[in-house]
């Protein structure tokens, strides 16, 4: 078992013994320096000089040996832990380039229509995301449009319904994820408990960040 650590970060047995079972060989390196490790017994064993990257060909044989289980002998070695400070510490790549979040621009939907017209827009949705959001819409309109304290926010990626109602900083009570083979809705536990038309559509699933939605 071999515990690869980047150059220039300390190492020590410590790092796979308790990993390791008895008679199985363990090695810690960071490139430099490589810590034998079996039974017990470590014994820490350094490739290159200081200041130096030529290779030891007698330490390199030494922990190739190691590994394949050949021409070693760990009755001499320490049962102390030993540490292996780094020699260098390596630079830091230049970026170009910073990395950006880009998110997706919202849109507001204050009634159906403008509703309607972003669905329209929303290439991501598959057709049963559409026969989800549309029938909702109808049932908006049934009900006289969307009530003035629900926000509803279409993105390329999803569709939200917020509740200003509710005091706390989360007040999302659906969304709908667009483009999955089968349409993903959440829903706000408390209204799916509160509805048997609900539960009798679809067994709850807790959302896998919480029992919220």
């Amino acid at each position: 078992m071999i515990e690869a650590k980047r150059v220039g970060r300390p190492i020590s047995a410590e790092q796979i013994e308790k990993y390791l079972k008895p008679g199985v060989r363990g090695l810690v390196t960071n490139g430099i320096y490589w810590v034998l490790c079996l039974d017990g017994r470590n014994k820490l064993v350094k490739i290159c000089e200081k200041g130096s990257r030529t290779v030891i060909p007698e330490a390199l044989d030494e922990v190739v040996s190691f590994i394949r289980g050949e021409r070693f002998t760990h009755t001499e070695w320490s049962i102390e832990v030993e540490y292996a400070n780094p020699m260098f510490r390596p630079k830091q790549i230049a970026k170009e380039t910073s990395a950006r979040h880009v998110s997706n621009p919202t849109t507001v939907c204050r009634d159906t229509e403008s509703l309607t017209q972003e669905l329209e827009n929303l290439t991501a949705a598959s057709d049963l995301d559409k026969v989800l959001l549309l029938s909702l819409v109808e049932q908006f309109d049934y009900h006289g449009g969307i009530p003035i304290h629900l926000r509803c926010e279409a993105r390329a990626s999803r569709v939200s319904f917020f509740d200003e109602r509710i005091p706390n900083s989360s007040k999302r009570v659906a969304r709908v994820e667009l483009g999955k083979r089968q349409p993903d809705a959440l829903v706000l536990t408390k209204l799916v408990n509160q509805s048997n038309t609900l539960q009798s559509l679809s067994s709850a699933v807790p959302h896998d960040k919480g029992p919220r939605m």
